[in-house]
C-alpha cells in the first residue's frame, strides 16, 4: 500500500498526538495493518517533532572535516547513538535523514571517511547492504582472522598448523589439538580460510 507524503505526515502527527492506529486508519480509510507498519518503522521515518530532534543532534556535533559525534558511542563499533522519545538513533543515519530525507527500505548509510563517529553529510553515501559489505571488505575493515571475535585460532596458531600439515601431521589430530573441526584444518590447508596469514 502506498501513501502520499501528506498522508505520512498526517500519520506522524496523529501518532505524536497519541491517537490510535485504528483512529488513523478509519480517518484515512486505509487498512490498520499498513498504518501499523508505518508506525513501527521509526528508523526510516522522521518524527513529527523534528526540530527538537535536530536541536539535540547538533548540540553534540563538533564540526571539523569529520563532524565528530560527542555523545554516546556504541561500544562495539563506535557509531554515535542518540536516544530521543524512546527511539535510539544511529547518528550517521539521523544526519543523513536531516540533510537528505528518508532512507528507502533495503538501503543503508555508509561512510566515505571510515570514521564511525562522523556525521558529516558530505562523508555519507547511501548504498545497499551488499554495497556496504563490499566497501568494508575493499577497505579491509571487516573482522577476519584473529580480529573476528568468534575466531578460535590466532595467527600464530594458524602458522603452526600450516607447518605441521607440511610435516605430514593429520588434520584430525590437529583439529583435536586446537579444538576445531577437521574441515576447518582442511580449509586452512587449501588456503580457503585464513588467507591473510
Amino acid at each position: 500500500m502506498s501513501y502520499s507524503v501528506q498522508e505520512i505526515d498526517f500519520i506522524r502527527q496523529e501518532l505524536h498526538k497519541g491517537n490510535s492506529i485504528f483512529y488513523i486508519a478509519t480517518t484515512l480509510n486505509k487498512p490498520w495493518k499498513s498504518i501499523q507498519a508505518i508506525a513501527a518503522n521509526k528508523r526510516f521515518k522522521m518524527p513529527a517533532h523534528m526540530d527538537d530532534l535536530k536541536f539535540r543532534f547538533f548540540e553534540k556535533v563538533l564540526k571539523k572535516d569529520c563532524w565528530e559525534w560527542r555523545g554516546h558511542l556504541s561500544s562495539s563499533f563506535g557509531y554515535g547513538r542518540l536516544r530521543f522519545n524512546g527511539v535510539a538513533w544511529d547518528t550517521h543515519i539521523l544526519s543523513w535523514k536531516i540533510h537528505n530525507g528518508d532512507i528507502p527500505k533495503g538501503m543503508c548509510i555508509c561512510h566515505t571517511c571510515d570514521n564511525p563517529a562522523c556525521v558529516n553529510p558530505n562523508h555519507l553515501f547511501m548504498g545497499s547492504y551488499a554495497q556496504n559489505s563490499a566497501d568494508m571488505k575493499a577497505k579491509n575493515r571487516h573482522a577476519f582472522g584473529e580480529k573476528n571475535g568468534m575466531s578460535k585460532l590466532s595467527n600464530k596458531e594458524v602458522l603452526s598448523i600450516r607447518k605441521d600439515l607440511k610435516a605430514g601431521v593429520s588434520s584430525i589430530l590437529l583439529a583435536k589439538q586446537y579444538g576445531v573441526h577437521p574441515n576447518h584444518i582442511l580449509r586452512i590447508k587449501r588456503n580457503e580460510s585464513w588467507k591473510n596469514v
